[in-house]
C-alpha cells in the first residue's frame, strides 16, 4: 500500500497566513490540519493496542456501574434508617 503524505504546502501557507495576522484563523486551521494528517499518516499513536483501550474503557464503565449501585444502596439504607429524634437538651427546654 502506497501512503500519500500530506503536502508541506499546507504547513507553509498556514504559517504565512498565521504570521500575517489578518488571516490568522485560517492559517491556524491549515497548520492544525497539516499536523493532524502528518500524525495520522505516520501511524498515529504507536504502541497502543486498540483492544486494550476498549478493555480499559469497558472495565471503567463496569466499575462506575458498581459505584452507582453501591450509592443507591446507601441511599436506600439511609432513608430506611432515618430517625426523628430530639436532643435531650431540647426536651428539657420544652418542659
Amino acid at each position: 500500500m502506497v501512503r500519500i503524505m500530506v503536502s508541506n504546502w499546507y504547513l507553509y501557507v498556514g504559517i504565512f497566513l498565521a504570521c500575517t495576522g489578518v488571516l490568522m484563523i485560517p492559517g491556524i486551521v491549515m497548520i492544525g490540519y497539516w499536523f493532524f494528517k502528518y500524525f495520522m499518516d505516520n501511524g498515529g499513536v504507536k504502541g497502543v493496542n486498540m483492544d486494550k483501550v476498549k478493555e480499559v474503557k469497558s472495565n471503567y464503565r463496569r466499575q462506575m456501574d458498581r459505584v452507582d449501585e453501591a450509592l443507591k444502596q446507601v441511599e436506600q439504607l439511609q432513608s430506611s434508617n432515618s430517625q426523628n429524634y430530639v436532643d435531650e437538651k431540647r426536651l428539657e427546654n420544652w418542659r
